[in-house]
Order: structure tokens, then sequence, then C-alpha cells
């Protein structure tokens, strides 16, 4: 096989398995992200400190379907966003990680840091270097 057909071939094949992989750009699967999340704790600030519902007297819920957020606080509908995975821009506070593009912004931010920890919890992380990390469970249905 010569040299500029093997390099065709392997081109081919690189752009046949990102595609047969769901089509996400991240490590997470939009599947995985999915469904409803209750609010467990926020850490940082400029002061470094960590909220939770109890210590502000509210809960918020995150329902995740298709490509749609909805934020309810205490379990009244507070926003609702579109939302696409994506790897962060070159410049950005998540270059080339994991990310979540909101639209509109949620939480403030467009483009949030993405994570999904071992225990299961999902992490939402501001992008500033003061911002908070979102500590989400699943909810009960």
């Amino acid at each position: 096989m010569s040299g500029r057909r093997a390099r065709g071939w392997m081109a081919w094949a690189a752009v046949a398995l990102a595609t047969a992989c769901g089509g996400s750009p991240t490590s997470v699967d939009v599947g995985q992200i999915e469904g409803r999340w209750a609010w467990r704790s926020a850490s940082g600030g400029i002061v470094g400190r960590t909220i939770t519902p109890q210590t502000e007297g509210y809960t918020m819920e995150l329902r995740v379907a298709d490509d749609e957020v909805a934020l309810y606080r205490n379990g009244a509908l507070q926003t609702t966003a579109r939302y696409r995975l994506a790897l962060g821009r070159q410049g950005g506070s998540f270059a080339g990680k994991d990310v979540v593009i909101f639209t509109p912004a949620l939480f403030g931010w467009e483009e949030m840091g993405l994570q999904l920890s071992v225990e299961g919890e999902l992490i939402l992380v501001d992008g500033c270097c003061d911002g908070y990390a979102y500590s989400w469970v699943r909810a009960s249905p």
C-alpha cells in the first residue's frame, strides 16, 4: 500500500471511529448526565468557602434531557438553557478539557468545566479562578 493511500485510509478510519463513539467531543457522554441532579454543595469563591442547601436555606435541582437543562430552586423553575458538550476553548479557563456550554449562561457562566466523579457526582466548575465548583448527586424521581 502506498504511503498516500495508507494515510488516506487512516484518516478515514479516525473519522469513522470518532463518529461511532456517539459524537461527543468529550470524555463525558450525554447519556451520563441526562436525568435529575440534586445540588449537594458548592466550594470556592474568593474566600474559599463551602455552601450547601442547609447553610443557604434553599435546594436546587438540575433536570437534563435531550439538549436542554432546567434549573429549579426550592422546586420552582428558575431558568432553562440549551447545552452542548465540548472541549474548552483556547485561552479559556478549561482549554482542551471537558466543558458544557450553556445558552443562555447558567450560574452566570456560558462555559463551565464538567466532570463526573468516581462516586457518580456531577461537578460543574465556574470559569474563574475564584468561582465555585458545584457538586450534584442523582436525585430521586
